[in-house]
């Protein structure tokens, strides 16, 4: 399940870009019906395949081991879609202009910052087997990240 809803939290990261503040172009109509489509099949795949993700080995100690496919192939998923939205982000902060500008910062630094804390403490220790170490961790920093973004946020706007 953790692997499903940070699966979400990418594509929706990726949702919120593209309209915050405001869309500044227009994709054709069938990219997000078929990236929802996308989204939900690979979800269901990831549940539903068991040793998608993981390994089990029951010799000695019963240790559970990445499958090292399936979980290259979610973390360039979920880095696609988080890098797509940040970039999608950073163009549309070069070229506006007052509050919007200044909310645009702080959810890219926010969001950069969320981004390379969870890749370091979520992400990178899963090709190394150290997985749950640190999975804890990554909920943290999406609600510390959410509490911040909406701080700043708000307090720029009542300026």
């Amino acid at each position: 399940m953790v692997y499903i809803f940070t699966l979400f939290i990418g594509f929706y990261y990726f949702v919120f870009c593209y309209h915050f503040p405001y869309r500044s172009f227009n994709m054709p109509r069938f990219v997000f019906p078929s990236l929802y489509i996308f989204v939900f099949l690979y979800a269901l795949l990831i549940s539903l395949k068991w040793d998608y993700l993981f390994l089990f080995i029951p010799i000695d100690s019963n240790i559970e081991t990445i499958n090292y496919s399936g979980y290259l192939t979610f973390s360039i998923i979920f880095a696609l879609f988080f890098l797509s939205g940040f970039i999608i982000l950073f163009k549309k902060y070069l070229y506006i202009d007052g509050v919007y500008k200044s909310q645009l910062r702080c959810v890219l630094w926010g969001t950069g910052l969320s981004f390379v804390l969870g890749l370091l403490f979520n992400l990178l220790p899963g090709f190394f087997n150290k997985f749950f170490v640190f999975y804890w961790v990554g909920p943290m920093f999406t609600l510390i990240n959410a509490g911040v973004v909406a701080n700043m946020i708000f307090s720029k706007i009542k300026k």
